[in-house]
Formats: C-alpha cells, sequence, structure tokens
C-alpha cells in the first residue's frame, strides 16, 4: 500500500492529525520550559508591600517583618558563630529539669525473662508510648523497669521512681 493509499483512509488521517497537533504542543511546551525569565536585579531595593500583600501568600508575614529579616542579612561575611552552642533541652548535661515540667505517668509495665523489659508511659498529654530501658521521654531517662514501676533519671542526676497506675 503506497503512503497516497493510506492517507485516503480516514483513521489513518485523524491519526496523522492527531500526531502532528501532539507535536505542535510538545514543542510549544519544550520551548517555554527551557527559556529563562531574566531576574531582575533586586540588591538594595525596598521590599514593596502593596505587592506582598496583593500575592496572597500566607504566612508571609507583614512587610516589616520582611524587611528586618533582610536587614539582618543571615549569609553576610560579617556575622558569626554564637559563643556558645545552642542545645536542646533533651541533650546531655546541658538541660535542667524545671520545676513545671510534666512528671510521666506509668500506665504499665511488663517484665520478661530475657531482661527485655518495656513499661508504657505518658508524659503530660502526649500519646502514649512503650519505653526501654535507656530511652527518653522528654527530659527524662529511664533507667530502670521493674514489675509495676518505673525509674527515671534526670538530666541533673536525681532519680524519680514513678508506680504503675493500677
Amino acid at each position: 500500500m503506497s503512503p497516497s493509499q493510506l492517507m485516503r483512509d480516514a483513521a489513518v488521517r485523524r491519526a496523522a492529525m492527531g500526531l502532528g497537533v501532539a507535536a505542535v504542543i510538545f514543542v510549544a511546551l519544550s520551548v517555554r520550559a527551557i527559556r529563562i525569565d531574566e531576574i531582575p536585579d533586586a540588591a538594595g531595593a525596598p521590599i514593596d508591600a502593596t505587592l506582598l500583600a496583593s500575592s496572597g501568600a500566607r504566612g508571609a508575614g507583614n512587610a516589616a517583618d520582611i524587611g528586618a529579616a533582610v536587614a539582618l542579612d543571615p549569609f553576610a561575611a560579617s556575622r558569626s558563630a554564637p559563643a556558645k552552642r545552642y542545645t536542646l533541652p533533651w541533650e546531655v548535661g546541658e538541660a535542667k529539669v524545671t520545676e513545671a515540667a510534666p512528671k510521666p505517668q506509668v500506665l504499665g509495665t511488663a517484665i520478661s525473662l530475657d531482661g527485655k523489659n518495656f513499661a508504657t508511659c505518658q508524659l503530660g498529654s502526649d500519646t502514649p508510648r512503650i519505653v526501654h530501658v535507656g530511652d527518653r521521654m522528654g527530659e527524662y531517662t529511664v533507667k530502670s523497669i521493674a514489675r509495676g514501676r518505673v525509674v527515671f533519671t534526670t538530666s541533673s542526676g536525681s532519680t524519680l521512681d514513678i508506680s504503675a497506675l493500677k
């Protein structure tokens, strides 16, 4: 069958036309994907609060906050690291247990013959979780688990012996 005979068939003509349309769309999208828009030089330019407000960006904050952040320039060469490293409350030796810190509740314990004891504990209104010896719960570390009780230690070294709820 010759190409001229193939083009007489309606299905072949529709397929060829669809292929042509797909090729045009592919080329147009490829050009848009590869084209790089010029970025205006914004160095030293003030922030336009009306542009921020009209953009509808959620969580962008107000213009004063953004202006302050830009003025601080976190990437400036003159900035240096703080004298003391920031530590998280549960890091050993750095955190102090505050008086207002909630104490863990022991909901139950399980004792096994192979020494892999575990307990179900809850800290404040957090979700209860299963802990083993050495695990951390907030500012507390599980020191030992026995039948009906768990001993916790704090970062300051004090111990807290809590009995399971009845």
